[in-house]
């Protein structure tokens, strides 16, 4: 009697093999995500980049009344890259400094959003999005608070 063997599975075989049992993996863990970031953002991710634009101009606008209306010709940028925006080109370099930064880190959130959706992870799409924005809105928050601040006293 023959005994007959199967053949191995090829290496492209174990690959698919190995990824399937990952996105399963992740499957399990991908609800604990998307119930931390509503958590932590309960609205729609709509209203955090409004937010964050928001923030951004608001910002823009207090660090530009500190600066030149408030008589205290010590005062400057605290950021590394705002500071060098400022010296190179004034508060419209550091307007689109501002802006950039603002459009970068969109599209970053926006398309590892949707490499997330593509690949059926909801909740990791909305958690990686607010982890890149929303501590960006709290920055921006404190630094209006910071200007505030610096014009009143």
């Amino acid at each position: 009697m023959v005994e007959q063997r199967w053949p191995a599975p090829s290496l492209v075989d174990r690959m698919k093999a190995t990824v399937s049992r990952s996105f399963e993996r992740d499957r399990r863990v991908e609800r604990y995500f998307e119930a931390f970031a509503r958590a932590v953002w309960p609205w729609n991710e709509q209203r955090l980049l409004i937010l964050v634009g928001v923030l951004v101009f608001i910002d823009y606008a207090t660090t530009h009344a500190v600066l030149v209306y408030s008589g205290k010709n010590f005062l400057g940028e605290g950021g590394l890259l705002a500071a060098w925006a400022l010296d190179r080109g004034g508060l419209p370099m550091v307007f689109l400094v501002d802006i950039g930064a603002l459009i970068a880190l969109t599209l970053a959130a926006t398309v590892i959003r949707q490499v997330y959706l593509s690949l059926g992870f909801q909740g990791f799409a909305r958690s990686a999005y607010i982890a890149l924005l929303l501590p960006y809105a709290v920055v921006a928050f404190a630094a209006i608070i910071n200007n505030i601040l610096l014009a009143v006293l």
